[in-house]
């Protein structure tokens, strides 16, 4: 819920779980390399990958494992991702989005022919019960490689655990103060 802010806007609380992610760092890992596998996203394409819930990303070109459990996290609301744009025919770029969402007018990466450039995003994920989390139009036909670097889950609120450490009753008078 939203609470009224001084200003007569709102303001989130803190630890609200259904606003508030949580960003899992993880050890970079492959999950896309159109090199190895699939081949160039061909000019003024969208290319449809999966993120979440995988066990291996070698059917994309990624890593022959789960990427340190991002892959068994489940499916997540957003993936932190180092994107490669690997010898592009002409000048361009590339557009990270929810699967299947309608593609931002924003690109996530410029470049131009022949170039092998980076740069790091944070994408949103389609949070369905499609395989795919999110898609990657590319203006100019390019290779893409694509390394996970954390991911955003909604927080996992344990059980509170109470231990009384000590005890004791104590009798206050009326019209007097206590200590305990």
């Amino acid at each position: 819920p939203l609470q009224a802010g001084p200003e007569g806007g709102s303001t989130k609380l803190l630890g609200e779980t259904t606003n508030d992610l949580v960003f899992v760092p993880i050890t970079p890992c492959r999950i896309i390399d159109t090199r190895v596998a699939g081949g160039v996203i061909a000019a003024n394409t969208t290319r449809h990958f999966d993120v979440t819930a995988v066990s291996d990303y070698a059917f994309q070109g990624g890593a022959a494992s789960n990427c340190g459990g991002a892959g068994a996290a489940g499916s997540f609301a957003a993936a932190a991702i180092n994107f490669v744009a690997v010898n592009p025919n002409a000048p361009g770029f590339i557009t990270a989005f929810p699967f299947l969402a309608p593609q931002p007018l924003a690109s996530t990466l410029n470049y131009v022919a022949g170039d092998i450039v980076a740069n790091f995003a944070i994408v949103r994920l389609d949070q369905g019960a499609s395989a795919n989390e999110m898609s990657v139009f590319s203006f100019a036909q390019t290779h893409l490689v694509a390394d996970l670097v954390g991911y955003y889950i909604n927080p996992v609120l344990g059980e509170i655990d109470c231990v009384e450490t000590t005890s004791a009753n104590i009798t206050v008078n009326a019209l007097s103060n206590g200590t305990g």
